[in-house]
């Protein structure tokens, strides 16, 4: 599957942090996917966790907003920023708190983000 072809591209040499014409990489993909074999080895080859979309949308909080802890929780060992603002404001908790994931929700609490947020792009 993924794996499998994932670990030929990387052996290859192709760059971890390649991107899309939206900016996306790898590694945004498969944290918005759940793919957490293929974030793992993204990872390991040193994909940056702190890439951001052309909507200002890191893998942390693609993660987030799809509900994958594991995802979330590897991303987070590898200092993905928990703080990190995408181009309407949202954080990777308040698209957590949209996606109304307790286990999520309170991964992100446990490291520490911040709750004192009055920006939420879903309330008008």
């Amino acid at each position: 599957g993924h794996d499998a072809v994932l670990k030929l591209l990387l052996a290859e040499g192709v760059d971890a942090d390649s991107k899309d014409n939206d900016s996306r990489t790898p590694l945004s993909w498969a944290a918005e996917n759940g793919q957490e074999a293929v974030v793992g080895q993204l990872l390991e080859k040193g994909a940056d966790a702190k890439v951001k979309d052309k909507g200002g949308l890191t893998a942390l909080r693609w993660a987030a907003a799809k509900k994958h802890e594991t995802v979330m929780a590897a991303l987070l060992e590898k200092r993905a920023d928990i703080e990190t603002n995408d181009v309407c404001g949202g954080t990777p908790l308040t698209w957590a708190v949209d996606s109304r994931s307790e286990a999520v929700i309170r991964l992100l609490f446990e490291k520490s983000a911040e709750v004192d947020f009055l920006f939420s792009p879903f309330v008008s």
